[in-house]
């Protein structure tokens, strides 16, 4: 697999070009903007887009989907929203699996965060949207929403390789095991429910 990182202005939000060297198939995730520099990407090298991934129904995440379906039509969104500024969706769940070319897709669901945002683990890549950037929890609005998306974050970050990338929505990648070691934010003590009043 290879990977491209392309950082979107004016939002500064990161999209990403996954392509499978082998087919030149590829998937983008969070689409902030389609500018000519991604365009020319896909296009100097002959790439298949096979779908469109949305981690959270932003801007940052989704600006670039209007021009994108007019100039690859055939492609699908992924989303757990029914829709995404009247554009064709395919509505997804926690727990789904994607098959798109050679790519196996993990859908995560982060209902604590947002209603619709989801993680994307793809091997040992996974696409954390606003919900975990290096060092830092996304916000939300109450204590007890803060406490059940910590309690599911340290779930799946414990679960997986302490080397999984994590490729957030805005600023540089980290990974499972920095996070769980290093981030204070997922050890706060105030924070920490017993296991029996959580309910994910």
């Amino acid at each position: 697999m290879r990977l491209y990182y392309h950082l979107v202005f004016p939002h500064l939000s990161n999209t990403y070009l996954l392509v499978s060297e082998d087919t030149k198939e590829g998937i983008l995730i969070d689409p902030g903007s389609l500018d000519i520099h991604l365009v020319q990407t896909i296009e100097k090298n002959q790439y298949s887009l096979k779908g469109i991934l949305v981690t959270g129904n932003t801007p940052a995440h989704t600006d670039g989907i209007p021009t994108l379906l007019r100039v690859y039509p055939p492609v699908q969104v992924f989303t757990a929203e029914r829709s995404l500024e009247e554009c064709p969706c395919v509505s997804i769940h926690d727990g789904d699996i994607l098959e798109l070319g050679n790519f196996r897709i993990e859908v995560i669901g982060m209902p604590a965060y947002s209603r619709e945002s989801v993680l994307y683990k793809i091997g040992h890549l996974v696409f954390t949207g606003d919900v975990l950037t290096a060092g830092k929890v996304g916000a939300v609005l109450n204590t007890f929403s803060r406490t059940l998306l910590i309690h599911r974050l340290r779930q799946y970050l414990s679960q997986w390789d302490p080397e999984t990338i994590l490729f957030p929505g805005y600023g540089p990648p980290s990974k499972a095991g920095i996070e769980v070691t290093r981030n204070a934010e997922l050890h706060d003590p105030h924070l920490t429910f017993p296991d029996s009043q959580l309910i994910v």
